[in-house]
């Protein structure tokens, strides 16, 4: 559900914004080449409207050579996006987002990126939700950290809270993370001590 919250110049920087933007039904007309773009770009509108509730946005959106977003005059962002949704932050203090679509996993899979010990912090027994927390929390982490995919080994759930939050260690530092879980899909943010407000929109409604 999106909180109507008005652009402002003054805001509360303890409080984050992420957004998830589901893809417009339309974009399945879209050529094959187009249709495979499309989200990646659209995940730009995310970020957009999570710098309208912040109150502050980014004058560039550049990466560097591992593809780690770049600050801007202290403003920090990311985005997500699969072919159905997409996810935007923006920040002022470095966060990472990630977003998956919530399916079957593999017995193999499952066990390449939760380990036994992360297995037994959950206290349900869904193996598909708890792939998805793991994989979308560590992500997230990564995206901040900026080593990307190859870096999963060195990520591990120290903790779980509740059914929304997830602790995380690397490198011997510690990462909070929120999860948000709508129509099929679940997004994972790097809170630190931030309070979330979290914005689902779908323009198709």
């Amino acid at each position: 559900m999106r909180n109507d919250t008005p652009y402002r110049e003054e805001t509360d920087i303890s409080v984050l914004y992420p957004v998830l933007l589901k893809v417009p039904e339309t974009s399945g007309q879209l050529k094959s080449r187009d249709k495979t773009i499309f989200p990646g770009r659209y995940a730009r509108q995310s970020l957009r409207i999570s710098g309208e509730y912040s109150g502050f946005y980014p004058d560039k959106l550049k990466k560097n050579k591992k593809g780690k977003p770049l600050s801007c005059r202290g403003i920090y962002w990311s985005i997500s996006h699969k072919p159905g949704c997409t996810a935007g932050i923006v920040a002022r203090s470095d966060t990472g987002i990630d977003i998956e679509k919530i399916k079957p996993v593999s017995i193999p899979l499952f066990k390449r990126i939760c380990s036994s010990e992360e297995n037994d912090l959950f206290e349900t027994d869904n193996i598909n939700l708890i792939f998805f927390r793991c994989f979308t929390s560590k992500e997230a982490v990564l995206k901040l950290i900026g080593t990307g995919l190859q870096g999963m080994r060195g990520v591990r759930v120290i903790e779980v809270p509740d059914h929304l939050n997830t602790v995380l260690m690397a490198d011997d530092d510690i990462y909070r993370v929120e999860h948000f879980i709508v129509d099929g899909y679940i997004s994972s943010v790097v809170k630190g001590d931030s309070r979330v407000i979290w914005n689902y929109i779908d323009p198709d409604l």
